[in-house]
């Protein structure tokens, strides 16, 4: 096990410099809530609290903590998800012995594939919330399989409020996994119905209550104090969490959203498909033996990974709303343990068909480039297992039955830190493929931030640009200055208004506001960056999103018509982006 947790932290760890500060939107929000209790509590992106991420601020208080103790710089920005996706690893391995029947050895094997699985390398090398909700969700599931075998209600109650912790990082994506729970407990408990009920009740409870709790502490702060909640239509946290349906049934400012981030559509086939299918794909025909031969015994760590995996792949494979494949790493950790249990009762010449047979699809079926080598060595090594199986040499058959099955990830993983980093939709082995851009700290950010500083007299945010990615990077090339969000993540949410952004100027709380800036990219122009066609038109269609969304607003056209444009050699600026002095607008 030592050596699968080493393993883990090092194709987490390896290259990690490459990142920088990964998804900047996040890195800015820490470094702003490590120094102000309000931005901690609500998730704020600027020390003066004008807006918030469109998460909730749990998932981001472990690199706001960091950071304040450190400094923001790339361990702090990074190093939580390293550390979380660690912890999982390690945490599966006990959650598939717990409820195997204290098999080690399905453990390991399921701990090894959670090491090595790409999009699960790929989001742990990221600032995103993710592995903290995953993390929180097997500790979940480890306090369940206690409950089931102890009968202890407490136990019980224990996994109902981490689930509600890691509500309270990813809000409702959380609870998918609550039918697998529910199921686990009323099927495989040790105890009389009537307290299985009883222990349903409590679960319910603490659930309740844990996820409440971050939702009803923002009321603690006088209303003129609270930020707008990004994501949401009205300012409110309530609104962020329920609109988060939309991400399920479609709808909101992305045309077919669902296939925007995955270049897949909904249906079936989904998850071997588009980007999908070489970042979770590999092991799923294997997991769905597993899970088809597991079953009937009704041990309730089968019951558990065979409920986790048909619900969360039935609702990828539906999703019509925003659906990046990042998401599916809350796949991976049933799928892992599915095929590990799988495998450790033996290795049979059907997983062997089924394991290669989806490890090659993977292969065959990806638009990255890979080794030539691999998909060759891959199928002589599967049909070397079945032949080995056919003349008894079972020890030689596992022996290539593991190249096999790990052989297409590995490289995968391997593969993953020399590429670039595309903090808002990571993937491993990217190679070009993303539809979404690198968001690095450039010089043009860093000498625009200067330019702001030098000009500052005296006003709460040293610029307004538009949509909270934009601001992002501005704010941590300021090291941590405000920058006030127009329109929020996407440039979408309705704030400020034009009269709000009228006073802030009239009353010198704001002087600077930056339109068109790219995400990203200031001071560099699209060939600098390197952009593919499929970049360029996801950009093209995101800046006409935003400008649309603030047409309505009429906050671009006063911005445009009344202030006064900063000659771009002031500050190293590259067209489309311009800054306005709004200094003398009123």
């Amino acid at each position: 096990m030592a050596f699968v947790l080493a393993l883990a932290a090092a194709v987490r760890l390896w290259g990690l410099g490459a990142a920088g500060y990964a998804n900047t939107y996040y890195s800015a929000a820490a470094l702003s809530m490590s120094r102000d209790p309000v931005a901690f509590l609500f998730g704020s992106l600027d020390t003066q609290n004008f807006i918030t991420v469109d998460k909730p601020a749990i998932g981001l208080w472990p690199q706001a903590i960091a950071v304040r103790l450190f400094g923001l710089n790339q361990a702090t920005a990074v190093l939580p998800s390293v550390l979380f996706g660690v912890a999982s690893v390690g945490v599966l391995a006990l959650v598939v012995r717990r409820g195997f029947g204290g098999d080690s050895w399905a453990g390991l094997l399921a701990a090894l594939g959670l090491a090595i699985s790409p999009i699960t390398v790929a989001l742990d090398r990221d600032t995103l919330p993710d592995p903290l909700m995953i993390l929180l969700l097997l500790l979940a599931a480890l306090a369940l399989l206690d409950a089931v075998h102890s009968g202890r209600i407490w136990l019980l109650a224990v996994s109902g409020a981490l689930v509600g912790l890691a509500f309270g990082v990813k809000m409702l994506q959380a609870y998918a996994v609550l039918p697998a729970f529910v199921v686990t407990w009323l099927l495989c408990a040790d105890t009389p119905i009537r307290r299985r009920l009883l222990g349903l009740v409590a679960a319910v409870g603490a659930l309740v209550a844990v996820s409440a709790a971050w939702p009803a502490a923002l009321y603690l702060v006088p209303a003129e104090r609270r930020p707008f909640i990004g994501g949401s239509t009205d300012g409110t946290a309530l609104d962020l969490v329920f609109g988060g349906v939309t991400r399920v049934v479609g709808g909101g400012a992305v045309q077919n959203p669902s296939a925007a981030f995955s270049l897949t559509e909904p249906g079936p086939g989904r998850l071997f498909g588009g980007l999908l299918v070489d970042q979770i794909g590999w092991w799923l025909p294997l997991a769905l033996l597993s899970l088809v031969t597991l079953l009937p015994g009704r041990r309730p760590g089968p019951v558990l990974f065979a409920g986790w995996t048909l619900v969360l792949g039935v609702l990828f494979s539906t999703m019509s709303g925003i659906f990046h494949p990042y998401y599916t790493a809350q796949l991976a950790p049933a799928v892992c343990a599915l095929a590990g249990m799988g495998l450790a009762t033996g290795v049979t010449a059907v997983q062997v068909v089924a394991g290669t047979g989806g490890v090659c699809w993977a292969l065959y079926a990806s638009e990255a480039t890979r080794p030539g080598w691999l998909l060759p060595v891959i199928m002589a090594a599967g049909v070397l297992a079945l032949v080995l199986l056919a003349v008894g040499r079972r020890a030689l058959a596992a022996g290539c039955t593991a190249i096999a099955l790990l052989a297409g990830p590995l490289t995968w993983t391997a593969l993953t830190p020399g590429q670039p980093v595309v903090p808002a939709n990571p993937l491993a082995n990217d190679a070009h493929r993303n539809p979404l851009i690198p968001q690095p700290i450039t010089e043009g950010d860093r000498r625009l931030a200067g330019y702001l500083l030098a000009n500052r007299h005296g006003e709460r945010w040293i610029a307004a640009s538009l949509t909270a990615k934009a601001a992002g990077s501005l704010i941590v090339a300021a090291r941590g200055e405000p920058v006030l969000a127009i329109g929020g993540f996407t440039g979408t949410d309705p704030v400020p208004s034009k009269a709000r952004l009228i006073e802030l100027i009239r009353r010198r709380e704001l002087r600077f506001v930056e339109l068109d800036a790219s995400w990203g990219g200031r001071g560099l122009t699209p060939d600098q960056l390197g952009w593919s066609a499929r970049q360029r038109d996801m950009e093209l269609k995101a800046a006409e999103r935003k400008k649309k969304a603030m047409a309505r607003t009429g906050v671009i056209d006063w911005v445009r018509r009344t202030c006064t444009p900063v000659d771009p050699r002031a500050y190293g600026g590259v067209p489309p982006a311009q800054l306005f002095d709004c200094g003398g607008a009123t």
